[in-house]
């Protein structure tokens, strides 16, 4: 994946269904996630479409080191932590439809 000039780091993928998601630190936009419904979504030149971006961003400053897992007792329910820096740490997000973002989980 291009990350543009300044790069991107700490990729976490997450599969729901037909679509692939990487939630990934963008030096530009902070968290961002895209999705793509490529079978072979790990092939350079793949067609990511943009969900979100800056996430995390205008409650918890500059944040980095996304985690994502699925809650295996509600299909509709997806967890992220993202790494707050440099305080508190992790902090959770949530999101019950994939295409529509994250939300935070107080």
């Amino acid at each position: 994946m291009d990350g543009g000039t300044n790069g991107w780091i700490d990729t976490t993928i997450a599969q729901n269904g037909n679509k692939t998601y990487h939630i990934t630190k963008s030096h530009d936009e902070q968290i961002i996630m895209e999705v793509t419904t490529d079978k072979q979504w790990w092939k350079q030149g793949t067609n990511w479409t943009r969900v979100q971006s800056n996430i995390g961003q205008s409650r918890f400053g500059s944040v980095e080191g996304p985690a994502v897992f699925k809650d295996h007792s509600n299909d509709n329910r997806w967890y992220l932590f993202v790494d707050d820096l440099p305080q508190p740490g992790y902090q959770p997000m949530i999101s019950t439809d994939l295409d529509k973002g994250w939300d935070y989980l107080d």
